[in-house]
């Protein structure tokens, strides 16, 4: 049996049955694997057209079959119909093995049968007549969400959103203690290493066993292009004292800290193995003006009242911003979690407004689309917070190397 097969079932099965994140279990699984590209492109791949795949999977059974068998023949599927480099009959042959090799032996015609169906196309996917169904077959996004998105922003932006494919490559930025980017460059160069400079000082690139080597030892760090413009949006100064309230694994922060050696950054977040992330990343950058701390952002902490000249939310969200890179966002969202996150949001935002200075920024992030947990969360606060000022807000969609991400910068007058 072809053990891509088995490593990527094993990535699925967390994902699906165990609400694993797909990016932790993939880095995790894949640590020098061999076959790693291929299984990352499975693993991916089946999750951004889960829906495609399991409306193709009802028309192909009379009856569906539980999880674990349904993700062998989804990612059969999902090989069968996108990867042109596997020949059918080993998809076919080497998910049978799987099959028995899960011990579930009486199942394995059963799978041969259905992912012979699939390899001769008999099933017909939805028509191309613009309805909710056909989007959401077609760009993978459960209905709700589009339902949602089209709500906020009108069909034909949504459209323009969902179709937006993800980004190949991945965002990195050079330390700027150990390098600069000109220098990261010249070594690219060196190595025949292929990269895209952007918009924000980093540069898009695949991940070789050189840019792997270059994060271990803290010369890059992978960080997307608007977690980067949400920490500049801060305007640090050296000499300030910083607070990151939802922090983890740290990035922000890191940056922050980074680029102002003689300001103080205190990180926290509401999880001990969590705030170990924080403390991890800061020793891989070589940064030491990063303190990290157990806090829950939703309870007013007396100790930081006043006492800050910046202060960042970077709030929990639906994440909808970030589908393109982590698609199992939509296998755990439901309609109802998007209230729960504004009423979290806002408990943050009112316990961060105390916290600052008179003249300092408060900063307010996500990495979604909602108008419900951006424009109406800066709204509300504006209301119960008259001593505040926005500045300004801004609305990012997914487009090549941007996620979409929303930032609001407030004044404390």
């Amino acid at each position: 049996m072809a053990t891509y097969l088995r490593t990527s079932y094993d990535v699925l099965s967390s994902v699906f049955r165990d609400n694993a994140f797909s990016t932790e279990t993939l880095y995790t699984a894949l640590e020098g694997k061999e076959n790693a590209e291929l299984v990352h492109r499975i693993v991916l791949g089946v999750l951004e057209r889960n829906t495609e795949l399991d409306y193709i999977l009802s028309q192909l059974v009379e009856r569906l079959p539980k999880p674990a068998v349904a993700i062998i023949i989804k990612q059969g599927i999902y090989c069968l119909k996108y990867m042109d480099s596997l020949p059918d009959y080993a998809v076919i042959d080497n998910s049978v093995e799987l099959t028995k090799q899960l011990g579930k032996i009486p199942l394995a015609g059963f799978v041969n049968a259905v992912l012979k169906k699939a390899a001769e196309g008999k099933y017909k996917l939805p028509a191309d007549d613009g309805g909710l169904l056909y989007l959401s077959v077609k760009y993978g996004y459960t209905p709700w969400i589009i339902e949602r998105l089209t709500k906020d922003y009108g069909r034909e932006k949504t459209v323009e959103i969902i179709s937006e494919k993800p980004c190949l490559m991945t965002h990195i930025r050079p330390n700027s203690r150990l390098t600069d980017k000109n220098e990261l460059i010249n070594y690219l160069d060196g190595e025949n290493i292929a990269y895209t400079p952007t918009k924000v000082g980093g540069l898009l690139v695949r991940v070789t066993p050189e840019i792997k080597e270059l994060f271990r030892r803290g010369t890059i760090t992978y960080q997307s292009a608007t977690s980067m413009l949400a920490a500049e949006a801060l305007e640090v100064k050296d000499g300030m004292r910083v607070l990151d309230l939802c922090s983890a694994p740290g990035g922000k922060a890191v940056y922050v800290a980074e680029k102002n050696k003689s300001c103080e950054v205190i990180a926290c977040d509401l999880y001990s193995h969590r705030v170990k992330l924080i403390t991890a990343y800061a020793r891989r950058m070589r940064v030491k003006n990063v303190y990290p701390k157990e806090c829950d952002a939703t309870k007013f902490n007396p100790e930081f009242e006043g006492a800050f000249d910046r202060v960042l939310v970077d709030a929990p969200c639906s994440a909808f911003g970030v589908i393109r890179r982590q698609p199992d966002v939509m296998l755990n969202r439901k309609p109802a979690d998007i209230k729960e996150l504004q009423q979290t949001q806002s408990d943050i935002l009112e316990c961060a407004a105390k916290y600052l200075k008179k003249g300092g920024v408060l900063v307010y992030s996500t990495c979604t689309m909602t108008r419900q947990e951006n424009d109406e969360n800066v709204a509300a606060f504006l209301a119960k917070n008259a001593d505040y000022e926005c500045e300004y807000q801004k609305q990012y969609f997914p487009h090549r190397e941007i996620d979409g991400f929303f930032i609001a910068r407030f004044i404390k007058k």
